[in-house]
């Protein structure tokens, strides 16, 4: 579901698909992980001058970089008082119906990114794990806060929130196979979930077996967070 935002009231800032091709915090994690307000709506954010956000510490590099940029791409957006439209994308007229989120589900050209997966001589576990990484399911901390769960946000390890982006992006241990990936294979890291699954997923040919060793590099890098 895509919206297009008019007044911005109904569609949420950061985790709805309303700027770009996903969600604002998957296009920018650092920011959505350092934000103290995660389920503002776009009319609230936009009516601030400047924008009515606040993060739990000082921006500096990279973050600040990424808040500049996604300052610029917002500044022209014009709100009006007509209530904002979602867009389903599964039908080309745009509107929800029952029969073809059905279709989708029976349609495994919906699922295409996860078809490779399937096919790959890796544990059974890690396969199942890249399919729920990739819906953005997995039971961290924050999925399991809008399922009712009432203890702790914060990760184990860390003051952060435990969400999947700080997992696998932001926790030291994922920050060091990133590291040692790189060094290795010359493969840079990729920056959140949606990049992860485009340059490293969708980027190798998967059936030539001279990209064994990147098969390899994906299904370690998930066993071992999951082994965190």
């Amino acid at each position: 579901m895509t919206f297009k935002v008019q007044n911005g009231k109904q569609t949420r800032f950061w985790e709805d698909k309303w700027l770009g091709k996903s969600a604002l915090k998957e296009q920018y994690p650092n920011l959505f992980n350092l934000v103290h307000r995660k389920h503002v709506t776009v009319h609230t954010v936009l009516n601030g001058d400047p924008l009515n956000v606040s993060f739990r510490r000082h921006l500096t590099g990279n973050n600040l970089r990424d808040w500049i940029d996604l300052g610029h791409r917002v500044a022209n957006i014009q709100l009006v008082d007509n209530k904002d439209v979602g867009i389903w994308q599964l039908h080309k007229s745009g509107q929800f119906s029952v029969r073809s989120m059905y279709s989708a589900l029976l349609d495994v050209r919906v699922l295409s990114l996860n078809k490779p997966v399937w096919k790959q001589k890796i544990p059974l576990k890690v396969k199942i794990f890249i399919w729920l990484l990739h819906r953005g399911v997995i039971l961290t901390k924050d999925n399991l806060a809008k399922r009712n769960w009432k203890g702790s946000k914060q990760c184990c390890f860390r003051t952060n929130v435990e969400t999947i982006a700080h997992l696998f992006f932001g926790y030291h241990l994922a920050r060091l196979l990133w590291r040692i990936i790189f060094i290795t294979f010359g493969l840079t890291k990729p920056n959140n979930i949606v990049q992860l699954f485009r340059s490293w997923l969708q980027g190798f040919r998967w059936e030539k077996k001279k990209y064994y060793f990147h098969r390899l590099m994906c299904a370690s890098l998930v066993n071992l967070v999951i082994q965190k």
